[in-house]
């Protein structure tokens, strides 16, 4: 994966100031505001993020692209599409977690959704 750090990124897919296409009527809401979601408890795309719980996670980038693959924390707003995601990357099992972002911080892109930010609830 490529290190942005210092790049110019206004008027790209990856310009802070844009806007995410937010969550539509597939997700629940969860607590002031947040919506929940589910993810794996371990990055299984790029690095080996752990993510634990009561933390706080933000994208070092964010792309609000078309495109499915790109830079994004990756979330599912139901158990069964996580778990799905999971036997589909060859680890069916891998723990999942539960989180919840803002509503207007996710993007879907095709069957995909990313989060600028995320706080993990606690495993699933």
């Amino acid at each position: 994966w490529a290190n942005l750090a210092g790049a110019h990124l206004t008027d790209t897919c990856l310009d802070p100031a844009n806007a995410p296409s937010g969550a539509g009527p597939e997700w629940e809401l969860a607590d002031a505001g947040y919506v929940r979601g589910w993810r794996s408890a371990r990055s299984t795309v790029c690095g080996s993020q752990e993510y634990a719980a009561g933390q706080t996670y933000r994208a070092p980038w964010f792309s609000t692209a078309p495109t499915e693959c790109h830079p994004g924390i990756y979330l599912w707003p139901t158990r069964d599409q996580a778990q799905q995601w999971l036997k589909k990357r060859g680890t069916p099992d891998a723990a999942l977690v539960e989180v919840k972002a803002l509503p207007q911080d996710i993007h879907r892109a095709g069957d995909k959704y990313r989060a600028r930010e995320i706080v993990v609830v606690g495993p699933a």
